[in-house]
């Protein structure tokens, strides 16, 4: 056979050129951005009527009627775009404003000193980093002659960290004098700091592009490169690098380097060396679990999908597997079945977590793993749905509650022996307290007295029972007694003095550190001797 024509030089590179992809085939026109597009018109249409709207306060002109997104962009300065790092946030950002003939473009990342700025006017741009930005930002003029005017990129805003001094506090009070756009760029919008900022833009969620259309996009850098690639094989790829164009195209240069083909052979034979080397979020692990795009993840991938975060991914399981419509159901009474074999399952996974945590048996992990996560996750796989617990009830991944109810166990526990009886005869005692004040009002004092001192019970106890030990927290049986009746109540119980005749007992604290000082004074006399 005759050897394959070599394509033109124009079009490819050596393997060994030393360019890096990602810097090479980063995209120059917003044709080749894969994917959110939606998000592309959108602030597209925002920079377009920036000046008209904030500036001149003329109306906007080409706005979609109807469109809340638009219509609310219209309104802010500011906008936040987030998403999975390797999306193109910022590469949508710079070539949006590009295309609309805006410049300078001026971007500030982590590696920058985003502290608050000093005030000082009279250091204008000759000041710190932070004093140039707000001159800049207060100074419509400034700009490249024949262009729209600036933009300002404030790339990674989530990763501000304790030595930017009041960055994000910095950024909120720019957006409301500034007179340029800004864009906001972050990984985790949902971060508490950045509660603020999110206030003062409007948000623009960027997602993973599908893997059908990065491979069409591989396929182009493929055959620019001189790399035969199947697309079966890069959709495989891009689903494992979790839709990062970036790790991807570094993956594929490291292949080309040896290589001058890529099969589905090659990818499944060596999937593992070509998988996103990357922390997943538990919340996103659950997702993944539980969503009906998890029944295509063998047992050993789900497995180690929990292994990202033991502690965390099971709880996170047990707390919104009820939420989602089991695909396996078919009707009502068919889920009731799945969701009991599910919480079976997660009940083997505590007994489980029990055993490797108190035993020290960690070679039953992955038991664990598949009966608290797999196996409930398995049943109730399925669409997500809110089950109407409360108004505006959101259709994400609820934090696991049980934490919480944890962290509050220990004072329960303690007030519990302190009062010296079960949790059982709470709610009969908190009624045999109320009642005589609900009907017959300061003439029932002295019967909740006498009853409050046959069980040995003080005032402080009375202020536990009705708090602390209150388990149903919406129920508050003291709401019916007047406010009149409560204070002549503490009063009496304060001039009585209620005294135990019993002291509850008291916790045994280690004496490690007393016999480590006794240690060391007997060798001390031993040296004086």
């Amino acid at each position: 056979a005759a050897p394959a024509t070599p394509p033109p030089p124009s079009s490819t590179s050596t393997p060994t050129d030393g360019a890096l992809w990602v810097t090479k085939h980063r995209p120059c026109q917003l044709s080749e951005v894969v994917g959110n597009q939606m998000n592309v018109k959108l602030i597209s249409s925002w920079l377009r009527n920036f000046r008209d709207v904030h500036v001149l306060h003329k109306p906007a002109r080409g706005s979609a009627p109807g469109n809340k997104k638009a219509e609310e962009l219209l309104q802010k300065k500011a906008v936040l775009l987030s998403g999975p790092p390797g999306v193109g946030k910022t590469t949508c950002a710079v070539l949006v404003a590009k295309s609309l003939g805006f410049g300078p473009i001026i971007e500030v990342n982590a590696s920058d000193a985003r502290g608050k700025s000093d005030g000082d006017r009279k250091k204008g741009l000759n000041g710190k980093g932070s004093n140039q930005i707000r001159e800049l930002l207060n100074n419509r003029a400034m700009g490249k002659a024949g262009h729209r005017g600036a933009v300002l990129v404030m790339d990674e805003c989530d990763g501000m960290s304790g030595s930017d001094r009041g960055g994000i506090a910095e950024i909120v009070d720019s957006i409301k004098r500034t007179k340029i756009p800004i864009i906001c760029i972050c990984n985790d919008k949902y971060k508490q700091k950045m509660k603020p900022l999110r206030n003062a833009c409007v948000e623009l969620d960027f997602r993973k592009p599908t893997k059908e259309a990065v491979a069409k996009r591989m396929l182009q850098v493929c055959e620019k490169e001189g790399l035969k690639a199947n697309k079966v094989a890069l959709e495989t790829l891009a689903e494992r690098s979790n839709g990062d164009l970036r790790i991807l195209l570094g993956h594929l240069q490291q292949w080309r380097l040896t290589r001058d083909s890529l099969t589905y052979d090659d990818v499944r034979g060596g999937a593992n060396a070509l998988d996103k080397d990357a922390d997943i979020s538990p919340f996103k692990v659950c997702d993944a679990l539980l969503g009906p795009e998890g029944k295509r993840f063998t047992i050993a991938d789900q497995v180690n999908l929990c292994f990202q975060d033991m502690d965390l991914i099971p709880l996170l399981v047990q707390e919104n597997y009820v939420n989602h419509r089991p695909l396996v159901s078919g009707n009502e009474h068919q889920r009731m079945k799945v969701v009991a074999k599910a919480a079976e399952g997660i009940t083997y996974g505590d007994w489980a977590s029990q055993v490797v945590r108190g035993q020290g048996e960690w070679g039953l992990m992955p038991y664990q793993a598949i009966m608290a996560a797999v196996y409930p996750a398995t049943y109730c796989r399925g669409q997500r749905e809110t089950m109407g617990l409360y108004p505006n009830e959101m259709n994400i991944t609820r934090f696991s509650a049980w934490l919480g109810k944890n962290s509050s166990r220990g004072k329960v526990e303690r007030e519990l022996t302190a009062v010296g009886m079960g949790a059982d005869c709470l709610p009969l005692v908190r009624r045999r307290m109320v009642d005589p004040l609900v009907a017959n009002g300061k003439d029932g004092i002295p019967e909740v007295l006498a009853f409050m001192d046959s069980y040995n019970l003080t005032k402080e106890d009375r202020e536990a029972i009705f708090d602390t030990l209150r388990l149903n927290k919406k129920e508050d049986l003291l709401k019916k007694v007047p406010t009149a009746v409560k204070s002549a109540l503490t009063r009496a119980l304060t001039k009585a003095g209620n005294v135990r005749d019993w002291e509850p007992p008291k916790p045994s604290k280690a004496k490690s550190k007393p016999k480590a000082k006794a240690k060391a004074k007997g060798k001390g006399k031993a040296k004086k001797k």
